[in-house]
Order: structure tokens, then C-alpha cells, then sequence
């Protein structure tokens, strides 16, 4: 087994067995779980609302403007408008199916205010706004549950960012590239599970998996999906916020890099609070370039876009536009404010190799059921045998899809065969055999090479040698090794400040210790020296005044001087 490169390392988790990894391992799998539970509950409850103001409002019975030009009479002496007459009786059929006098609605006017109302809309008519509020009131909740569907789905995403990653630190890996792949996994899962499948499935219309929570208190939560097939009204809901949440998101990722710069900007304008070096050198620090998350999201966007843009051309834009933004934003980010990477292994590599594949066989998969829609004949390139032995593989599945469709497995086995989807499903049988016989095969091949390296019957090296290389110690004496030479913890710069920190803070408390003994001798030596000037000073004036003052007389000088002497 290759070694990994020193810098890859994470000594601080050596200590942690194998089975301790396994342990935590299970327990961050049951909290992922628990995670995409409440990501689904949102969305679910999202959707309920979505579907039930849809259901309140009628959209899919909206008529056509054809419709209501032919039934409704929209016009008033002439000009475009409704009759005092016409407007309440509009206004009572929407509401209710008799009008005041007892009179039943014809079924036409049922939908003529609708129909006026979605005209006055349309053309600004501030004036109907109290004739049509509850149409307006109807259409800001429609449109307002769908953008929470959007919203949910952002903010979901945003967190799955920050429990994957504090979830995979406590899985304690002992390599940085095997942390890194975690997470970039747990990631990728957890978004195109929640940005794609979780929306799909409360969208959905499965009447047995509702017949599970009949009596139950989330029986009018989940499963509570109205759409059966991939019909335009599905489109209009699932898909465009499917859609927008796409676009938005490339457009958070500028505005993530707008709040990096602000909080670098603050940083720095803080730096006069710094106490120490440490301190200071963080602060003029910028942010690590985390690799590991990029790519967990781009691997959802590259599965979401490849997913709908069978049905939705759109999504190439979306995904387009999503990777532009990244670059530009990476790049900034970058070479401008962050500081040098990580430098990981090729395990981040080899999982999106691994899992690039898979994405082309979701987006064949939709492909060949959202083409198969419209009814077309069979397709040329279908033989008699191939189509009986779709057909028995349809009605032994039957089971799988009774409860959730109408279609019985003759009209499903059409839909695969009919011209315009033929060939994907020729395309998905393709697929799903090369990448199956590609892991299985690989599987054994690898099980067979490290059989026979046990056994001591090949050498199972995957390095290749390299002719003309120099020997390892010619190749650290003249720095022709690239990467660490050592092992050594000491020597990794990642845990440069485990070793540094300490010894630069006895250090300043030192220079701070030095620095007041000496200003205390230098404040001594001051007042030393200002008391031997002061005494300097005091002894000439002394002995002047001792030199004025007179001597001590004799007897004899002072019986000379009498009684009036001195």
C-alpha cells in the first residue's frame, strides 16, 4: 500500500483506531439521515402548500383567452369591460355554483371572472383591484409558495454545507484527502437528493405510500403530490423551481464573495486591536480555499442539470451559467484573498471519475420518459422479440407503479418503444451494462491483484519505475524531491503554529519582562542622577554661606568693643 504524502496527514487522528472511525462513521451516517429527513419535511410541507393554493386557484382548469372571448362577455358598449349586472353575476358563479336568485352557473361563468381579472391584471387596472383581490391574493400565494420551495431548497443546501463538514471532522479520518472525499460525498448526496429527488418525490402523486399515513399526524403533510406524469402543469411548478433555485444559486455564489471581501476589509481595519504577532498575522491572513466542498457542488449541479435538461433545455443555461460564475469568483477568490491551499491526493479526482458516468444514465433515463410523452407510433429500429420481452419485463414491474399511474403495462411498453424514445432506451440498456460490467470488473480485478500480492505471485506496483531517476537521498540533497522530506510533525508548516505559538509567546512575555526591568534600572539610574546634581548644586552654596558667616572672638575683643560693639 503507497504511503501518503506527509503533508496529507492528520497527526492529530493517529490515535484514533479503526474502530473508533467505524463507530463515529455510523453514527455521522445516522445524523446524515436525520439531516435529509428534515430537508424532505420542509420541502413536503413547501409543496403541500403549493399544491393546495394550485388546487384553491384552479390552474389547471384556467381557461384559454380563446375560451373566454367565445363564453364570457367581456365587453361593455363596445369597449373592453363588464356590465354592473355581468360583474356580480361573475362574481357570485366564482364563488359558489347558484347565484343569489337561485339560479345555477353555467359552467362558462364560472371562469369569466377569472378571465377578466387575469386581463385587468395584465394590463395594470388599478381600479379592479377590489373587484379581483381575491384572484390577486390567490396568485401572490401561489407565487409565493413556489418561491418557498426555492428558498427551502437554498437554505437547506447552505446547511448541508456546514453539518457535512462538522460531521466529517468527527469521523476523524488520518488523511486529509480522505476527509476531503467524505465530505465532497456526503455533500454531493445530501444536495442532489435534496435540490432534485426530495422535490420530485412530495410533488408526486403515490396514492399507496398516502394510504400508509391515513389516520396518522402527517397525513396531509407528505406524500400529498398531484402529478402523476411529466405534464406541463408538473413543469410549471416542479420544474421551474427546480430551475430558479438553479440560477439563484449561481447568483449566491458572487454575493458569497462579496461578504469574504467585507469580512477580509473588517479584519483588516481591526488590526490595531491586535495584541500580539499571532493575532496580527491572522488578521492579515485571508480565508482557506476549501476544495472539498466545490466539488460535492459541482457534482450536484452537474446531476440536477443533467437530470431535467432531458425535459428542460433550460438547465444547460442554468449549468452554464452556474460554472461561470464559479470560475470568476474561484479565481478572485483565489488569487486575491485566500491564502495558499491544501494540496490533496487523488482520491477528490478518482471519486468524480467514478461518479461522472452515473449522471448520463439519470439524464437518458428522464429523457426516454419525458419524449414519450406525446403518442407516436413504434419505432422501425424495434423487432417483434425485442418488444415482447419489454413487455414482460413491464407487467412483471406492474407491481412497482400500479398505484402511482393509470397506465397499464401494454400502454407503458408503447411509450418505450414509440419512435421518439426508442433509442434512448436502446441508449439506457447500453449504458447500464458497460457501467455495470466496468464495476464488476473492476471489482474482481482488484480482488485478483491483491490475492495474488499476498501470495507473493506478482509484484502489484502501481508506480511504474522511472528510467533515469535519481536515487532518493541525491534527490533531497539536490532538491530535485518535491514535497516534504519528512515525516516529522515539526516539520509539516500545517502545525507550524502548534510549535511557534508557544515559543513566541514566552518570547514576548520575555521581551515584555526584559523591557520593564530595564525601563525600572533606567527610571533608577534618572533619580540617582538628578540626586547627585541636586547635592552638587547644594555644596558651593554651602561654603558661601559659611564663608559669610563670622568666626568665633576671643575675650580680649570683646571687652575692646565695649558695651556698644557688635
Amino acid at each position: 500500500m503507497e504511503a501518503p504524502e506527509p503533508s496529507d496527514v492528520q497527526y492529530e487522528n493517529m490515535e484514533h483506531s479503526g474502530l473508533d472511525r467505524f463507530m463515529r462513521a455510523c453514527l455521522v451516517s445516522v445524523c446524515s439521515y436525520f439531516c435529509l429527513a428534515v430537508g424532505f419535511v420542509l420541502i413536503s410541507l413547501a409543496s403541500t402548500t403549493a399544491n393546495t393554493v394550485k388546487n384553491q386557484l384552479g390552474s389547471d382548469s384556467t381557461p384559454s383567452t380563446q375560451q373566454c372571448s367565445t363564453a364570457c362577455d367581456l365587453y361593455c358598449n363596445g369597449t373592453w369591460g363588464l356590465t354592473t349586472m355581468d360583474r356580480d353575476v361573475y362574481a357570485q358563479c366564482a364563488s359558489s355554483d347558484v347565484m343569489a336568485n337561485g339560479t345555477l352557473c353555467a359552467a362558462e361563468q364560472q371562469y369569466c371572472q377569472r378571465c377578466y381579472c387575469n386581463e385587468a391584471i395584465a394590463k395594470g387596472m388599478v381600479r379592479e383591484f377590489r373587484y379581483c383581490k381575491d384572484t390577486i391574493k390567490l396568485l401572490l400565494l401561489q407565487t409565493s409558495s413556489q418561491g418557498m420551495i426555492v428558498v427551502v431548497i437554498l437554505l437547506i443546501n447552505s446547511l448541508l454545507v456546514f453539518t457535512s463538514r462538522r460531521l466529517t471532522s468527527f469521523e476523524k479520518h488520518h488523511t486529509r484527502s480522505a476527509e476531503a472525499r467524505s465530505l465532497a460525498q456526503k455533500l454531493f448526496l445530501g444536495q442532489f437528493l435534496n435540490s432534485a429527488l426530495s422535490t420530485i418525490i412530495a410533488n408526486a402523486h403515490v396514492p399507496f405510500l398516502q394510504q400508509l399515513l391515513n389516520g396518522t399526524a402527517a397525513d396531509k403533510i407528505f406524500f400529498q403530490g398531484i402529478y402523476t406524469d411529466l405534464t406541463p402543469g408538473w413543469y410549471k411548478v416542479v420544474g421551474r423551481s427546480l430551475v430558479v433555485s438553479q440560477f439563484v444559486a449561481a447568483l449566491l455564489r458572487a454575493f458569497n464573495l462579496l461578504v469574504r471581501w467585507l469580512t477580509i476589509k473588517y479584519k483588516v481595519r481591526q488590526q490595531h486591536k491586535c495584541l500580539t504577532r499571532h493575532e496580527l498575522q491572522e488578521s492579515m491572513r485571508g480565508p482557506s480555499f476549501e476544495l472539498d466542498h466545490r466539488y460535492g457542488e459541482h457534482l450536484n449541479q452537474v446531476y440536477v442539470s443533467m437530470l431535467l435538461s432531458g425535459g428542460q433545455p433550460i438547465c444547460y443555461l442554468a449549468a452554464a451559467v452556474w460554472f461561470l460564475s464559479s470560475y470568476w469568483c474561484d479565481k478572485v477568490e483565489l488569487l486575491r484573498m485566500s491564502h495558499r491551499p491544501t494540496s490533496y491526493g487523488s482520491d477528490l479526482s478518482n471519486m468524480v471519475h467514478n461518479l461522472l458516468p452515473f449522471a448520463a444514465v439519470w439524464h437518458v433515463g428522464f429523457a426516454l420518459w419525458a419524449f414519450s410523452l406525446l403518442g407516436v407510433r413504434r419505432s422501425k429500429l424495434i423487432t417483434d422479440g425485442f418488444a415482447a420481452l419489454v413487455l414482460r419485463v413491464c407487467t412483471a414491474m406492474a407491481a412497482v407503479w400500479k398505484d402511482a399511474t393509470s397506465l397499464s403495462p401494454q400502454q407503458v411498453t408503447e411509450r418505450l418503444l414509440a419512435a421518439d424514445s426508442a433509442h434512448l432506451l436502446i441508449l439506457l440498456i447500453v449504458m447500464v451494462g458497460s457501467l455495470f460490467l466496468k464495476v464488476t470488473f473492476t471489482m474482481w480485478i482488484k480482488a485478483a491483484r491483491g490475492l495474488l500480492s499476498l501470495v507473493g505471485a506478482i509484484n502489484d506496483n502501481d508506480e511504474a519505475e522511472l528510467s533515469g531517476a535519481p536515487e532518493f537521498p541525491v534527490a533531497v540533497r539536490t532538491q530535485l524531491l518535491v514535497g516534504e522530506t519528512s515525516y516529522a510533525i515539526q516539520a509539516q508548516p500545517n502545525y507550524a503554529a502548534a510549535f511557534t505559538k508557544m515559543e513566541d509567546t514566552a518570547g514576548e512575555i520575555l521581551v515584555q519582562v526584559v523591557m520593564k526591568q530595564g525601563a525600572q534600572k533606567l527610571a533608577d539610574k534618572r533619580t540617582e542622577g538628578r540626586k547627585a546634581s541636586q547635592q552638587q548644586q547644594a555644596q558651593p552654596q554651602q561654603q558661601q554661606q559659611q564663608q559669610q558667616r563670622p568666626g568665633p572672638r576671643s575675650a580680649s575683643e570683646l571687652d575692646k568693643a565695649g558695651p556698644g560693639g557688635p
